[in-house]
């Protein structure tokens, strides 16, 4: 399945803050906002996890697509770790996002 671009309204619910979201999060739609403005919409499907990077003042490559996460670490507070598919050369892509502000659950209909 892919990661679904959720809209602004979409139902928001505020996820748990001690766990943020990580490789043993539930199936289900998320969403996190960092520091910098950005927001991070995942998809987890079992072991499909994909992600959408959205912001509008600061580009990166492959803004707006959805990219397979292999590996995952989002706690509030904190910095958050993504290890994606190679987005050039190499075997993978890491990304250090700007301190993770609030992570939440999506309501999909």
């Amino acid at each position: 399945a892919k990661a679904a671009q959720f809209d602004d309204d979409a139902s928001r619910t505020e996820f748990d803050p001690e766990d943020g979201l990580n490789m043993a999060t539930p199936d289900g739609y998320y969403e996190f906002e960092t520091y910098s403005g950005s927001r991070y919409q995942v998809a987890i499907h079992g072991k499909n996890r994909q992600l959408i990077r959205k912001n509008a003042t600061a580009a990166m490559r492959q803004d707006g697509v959805a990219i397979e996460i292999i590996y995952m670490e989002i706690i509030p507070d904190r910095s958050g770790y993504l290890v994606l598919e190679p987005l050039g050369e190499g075997e993978v892509t890491t990304r250090l996002t700007s301190q993770v502000v609030r992570v939440w659950r999506i309501e999909i209909s």
